[in-house]
C-alpha cells in the first residue's frame, strides 16, 4: 500500500510536468485565426485572497452569487481543499442560484480555503490541518494521509483559524451573516468537518463530509460522535455522501467506507441530530464531489430557508 502511495505521487507529478509542456508548446505555435488571450480560464464572479493560517499561506476563493444578499446577509459555504473542487462548485452556483424556483438552490457566498500553488491537493499541508493528533497510532493512521512524511496534529488551530479569523475577515469584507455558516470536506476534509462538529458545536449550522476518510486512527470519530449532546448545537444538520463504488477495484474498502459513514449518521440521528445519508451508484473516490455538488447545495439551501 504505501509504495501504492509513493507510485500516484510520482504519477500525479509526472503528469503535471507533462501538462505543462503541452500548454508551453500551445503557447508558441503561430496564430493562424485564434488568437491567446490569457493564460487560464478565469471565473470574473470569484476573488483570490492571500492569509497566513496556523500552518503556513492559504488561498481564500470567494464566489458572490448572482442575487442581492438578503436583510440578514448571505450564507456562507466553506470549501476544504478548494484547489480541487472550488471550480466545480461555482459552476454548480451559477447554473442553480439564479432559478432558486427550479434548482431549490438559495444565493449563497462559496468560500474555498485552498494552498498556494496549481496542484488539487497539498497532502502535506492538508493532512496537518485536517488531521488532530493520532490518538491511536497504528499504520492503517498514516494511510489516509497519503505518504508518511505527511503529518496530523493541526486540526484544532486549523478549526479555531476557520471559525475565529477567516469568518470575521470576511464579514468585514461582504455582506454575509457569521450565524449562517456551513462546512463541507473531501476524503480526510470529510473526517474533520464531523471532527469540526464534535469540537465547536454552534459554529456552523451545516455539517457535510463526502467521500469521507472515517476510519482513520481507528475510526475514532465514531466515538467522538456518539458523545455529542443534541444540545450543544440543537439546529446543526449533517449530509453524509459516499459513493458505492469508493475504490473500484476493492470491494472490502467499499464496503468499509459505506457502512462508517452509513453507521455516522444512525449514531447522529440517535443523538437527536438531523443527518442524512447520501450513496452515489457507481460514484468513486475521486468523482463524488462533483456528482454530489448539486444535492450538497440543496442540502444547505434547505437549511437557509429555515
Amino acid at each position: 500500500m504505501l509504495w501504492r502511495m509513493i507510485s500516484i505521487a510520482a504519477r500525479q507529478q509526472w503528469a503535471a510536468l507533462v501538462q505543462r509542456g503541452i500548454q508551453r508548446r500551445a503557447d508558441r505555435q503561430p496564430s493562424r485565426g485564434m488568437l491567446p488571450v490569457q493564460i487560464g480560464y478565469a471565473l470574473p464572479e470569484t476573488r483570490e485572497f492571500a492569509i497566513q493560517g496556523p500552518g503556513g499561506e492559504h488561498r481564500i476563493f470567494v464566489c458572490v452569487p448572482p442575487a442581492p444578499p438578503p436583510p440578514e446577509g448571505y450564507p456562507m459555504l466553506f470549501l476544504l481543499d478548494a484547489n480541487a473542487c472550488f471550480g466545480t462548485a461555482v459552476d454548480a452556483l451559477r447554473l442553480q442560484a439564479p432559478w432558486p424556483e427550479v434548482s431549490a438552490v438559495k444565493p449563497t457566498v462559496l468560500v474555498g480555503i485552498g494552498y498556494p500553488g496549481e496542484a488539487a491537493f497539498d497532502s502535506q499541508r492538508r493532512s496537518f490541518d485536517l488531521a488532530p493528533a493520532v490518538r491511536n497510532p497504528t499504520w492503517r493512521s498514516s494511510l489516509a494521509l497519503g505518504l508518511p512524511w505527511n503529518k496530523p496534529g493541526g486540526a484544532d488551530a486549523f478549526l479555531a483559524f476557520l471559525s475565529q479569523t477567516l469568518i470575521g475577515e470576511l464579514a468585514r469584507r461582504y455582506p454575509v451573516n457569521p450565524a449562517d455558516c456551513h462546512l463541507c470536506g473531501l476524503s480526510l476534509a470529510g473526517f474533520f468537518a464531523l471532527y469540526a462538529m464534535t469540537q465547536a458545536p454552534g459554529t456552523f449550522r451545516t455539517y457535510v463530509g463526502v467521500s469521507s476518510a472515517l476510519w482513520w486512527d481507528d475510526n475514532r470519530i465514531a466515538g467522538d460522535l456518539e458523545g455529542l449532546e443534541c444540545q450543544d448545537n440543537p439546529s446543526a444538520r449533517v449530509l453524509v455522501v459516499v459513493g458505492s463504488a469508493e475504490i473500484p477495484d476493492n470491494p472490502a474498502v467499499c464496503q468499509m467506507m459505506c457502512q462508517q459513514n452509513r453507521r455516522a449518521v444512525e449514531i447522529l440521528n440517535d443523538r437527536g441530530y438531523r443527518a442524512e445519508y447520501l450513496e452515489l451508484a457507481g460514484e468513486n473516490h475521486q468523482s463524488c464531489i462533483t456528482a454530489a455538488m448539486p444535492a450538497i447545495l440543496r442540502f444547505v439551501s434547505s437549511r437557509t430557508m429555515t
